[in-house]
């Protein structure tokens, strides 16, 4: 399989972030020319933002989403 990802991160921390956000996309092949037994393609991308609060207080909201699906021949389940 191959597997590319794309991340930009703007969080003022990365072991503690109080503020800044976070995305990500994620592009996967597997089969075809690679090998393998099911031929397939996803896409994944997560989000995330940090906000402070009150007193030491952050809320972070997060969100993620895909998609996938089989080519070339017959579909298998995964």
């Amino acid at each position: 399989k191959l597997l590319v990802t794309f991340i930009r991160d703007r969080r003022n921390s990365r072991m503690d972030p109080t503020r800044g956000d976070r995305e990500s996309i994620a592009l996967e092949n597997g089969g075809g020319i690679l090998g393998g037994d099911v031929d397939f393609w996803k896409v994944t991308g997560n989000a995330s933002w940090y906000h402070p609060l009150f007193w030491d207080t952050t809320v972070m909201l997060h969100g993620r989403a895909g998609a996938m699906d089989s080519y070339g021949g017959e579909k298998k389940l995964i």
